[in-house]
């Protein structure tokens, strides 16, 4: 919706007083939690709008998707922060989408409190204007709370459309990323003593 008021924003300042006005574009989708992707889209119709999008580039030859699907195969055209998010997906049985998972770039331990603090703050500031306060909202998880493996929330935002977006950090061996996590899922955090 923010992303609509903005482009409609910009068309009424960018138009010359004599012109004639611009078509009003399609109402977005009340669904959709990211770009204009829902949890109805199965893989061809989340292909065709991720190659449609202003908001991610493919990182790589078309051909290569029969291979490899789609994972990591799509990154955000801008960074968050100090680094470049790419795309994951789940599916349902049925080919639906089940989740969609953005993840940065990996950063070593030394970097965990420079490059990862920054990208993790725009992640805050940025899905809590796209979706709103927060309904749990935490410090960024210590580099020494993550075990191997590990992803550790520290924010939660319910989508309109249903589901929930949740941010948080991951540790694969010695390296560290930020995850934003959209599941069809309503999740709920609980705090732990």
């Amino acid at each position: 919706m923010l992303r609509h008021l903005l482009s409609c924003l910009f068309l009424a300042t960018a138009v010359p007083v004599f012109a004639e006005p611009p078509k009003p574009a399609a109402a977005p989708n009340p669904a959709a939690f990211f770009d204009t992707l829902t949890f109805n889209d199965d893989r061809a119709s989340t292909l065709t709008k991720l190659k449609a999008s202003k908001f991610v580039v493919m990182t790589t030859d078309e051909t290569f998707i029969g291979r490899s699907g789609m994972n990591g195969i799509f990154r955000t055209r801008q960074k968050v922060g100090k680094l470049d998010c790419f795309l994951y997906f789940d599916w349902t049985e049925a080919g639906k989408m089940k989740e969609l998972t953005l993840q940065t770039e990996t950063v070593t331990a030394a970097a965990y409190k420079t490059d990862l603090e920054s990208s993790w703050k725009g992640f805050v500031d940025l899905l809590s204007m796209l979706y709103g306060k927060p309904t749990q909202k935490g410090s960024l998880p210590s580099r020494e709370s993550l075990a191997d493996g590990a992803f550790l929330p520290s924010h939660l935002w319910p989508l309109d459309g249903g589901g929930s977006a949740l941010l948080g950090t991951a540790r694969e061996g010695a390296k560290y990323q930020l995850v934003v996590r959209f599941t069809q899922k309503k999740s709920q955090m609980i705090e732990l003593p």
